[in-house]
């Protein structure tokens, strides 16, 4: 079957903006960088997954990194690995955690025991079956479908050591996703998913996958005008960036660059959704006159008041042209 792709979770998209608007040194800078990097590792582990794709059953519809949102309470919830089969929902929650793994579900966590040192972890398998129930009122709901939806562990360090009860078969390595998928498909023989309904189901999931933008400055309680600088130059950090015959040049390091202020609006959106001030903008690209900024931002952002709101959409278009 044709392997769906794996996009990049914004959140990783989201931080690495953030660290580059920060100034340097700052206080907040050693925990989102930990916090990015831990997401990068999660990312890596679903990645791995792309060698289990090609082997999927061609009647499976495969999506990854889901995020929708439940009739139960209105709010989101995300899904790293959705296989919708004729007769049944599958629903992997993956891990990519090295060491030994220990699964206490009497006691609802898990363990893991590497170079010494044991650390306890809230458990991937009550992750993954709050998942399964969402998604049943999802289907329910807007597809009036009630298939049987498994959720599974899957860990994606294939060096990591699996302790798991012995009467819980729903957790291991990633690598054996497609024959625990034949397994199932032996269990669950009765069609609850029509070819028609399997379409349907399909088209809504794409158009009903909105993934969440965090609110990150919140979230490291940082106010607006701490990412809200001048340009700061990606090759030597300084503040030392002019506009020179509609270039970016920095008076430190030499480095030009004609796209700096797509980026730099990129960065923005990616952490502000709500209008700024002309001024605000005025600041950041320093050195130039209050019409050529106008002149810089007016394809990626429209009036809102006295305020300009930038349009992710005009920003994300530009910006994939200047990779």
């Amino acid at each position: 079957m044709k392997q769906p792709s794996l996009q990049q979770p914004i959140i990783i998209d989201q931080l690495q903006a953030l660290l580059r608007r920060l100034p340097n040194p700052h206080p907040k800078r050693e925990e989102i960088t930990e916090h990015l990097r831990r997401f990068k590792i999660g990312h890596a582990g679903e990645q791995t997954l792309d060698l289990q794709m090609p082997m999927i059953p061609e009647n499976c519809k495969v999506f990854r990194n889901m995020t929708l949102r439940s009739p139960a309470n209105g709010e989101t919830f995300q899904i790293d690995l959705l296989i919708l089969h004729p007769c049944f929902a599958f629903i992997g929650e993956v891990k990519n955690m090295a060491g030994t793994l220990t699964f206490d579900l009497k006691h609802g966590q898990l363990l893991r025991m590497l170079d010494g040192s044991l650390q306890s972890f809230a458990c991937p398998v009550n992750q993954s079956s709050r998942q399964a129930f969402h998604f049943r009122l999802w289907l329910k709901k807007y597809a009036d479908v009630n298939p049987p939806v498994l959720n599974h562990v899957l860990i994606s360090n294939y060096q990591a050591i699996i302790e798991a009860p012995a009467d819980h078969d729903g957790i291991y390595h990633a690598a054996n996703l497609p024959r625990e998928l034949m397994h199932v498909s032996k269990i669950y023989t009765r069609r609850v998913i029509t070819k028609e309904k399997m379409k349907s189901i399909c088209e809504t999931l794409k158009n009903s996958n909105a993934e969440h933008r965090s609110n990150v400055l919140k979230k490291y309680h940082l106010a607006e005008t701490e990412i809200l600088g001048k340009l700061t130059c990606q090759h030597c950090g300084n503040q030392t960036i002019m506009r020179i015959k509609r270039s970016w040049k920095c008076t430190s390091c030499d480095w030009r660059d004609v796209n700096t202020h797509i980026h730099t609006l990129r960065d923005i959106s990616l952490l502000i959704q709500t209008p700024l001030h002309r001024k605000t903008f005025d600041f950041i690209f320093g050195n130039i006159p209050a019409r050529s900024t106008l002149r810089l931002i007016a394809p990626f952002s429209t009036r809102s008041g006295n305020k300009r709101l930038l349009l992710i959409d005009k920003i994300e278009e530009a910006y994939e042209k200047t990779l």
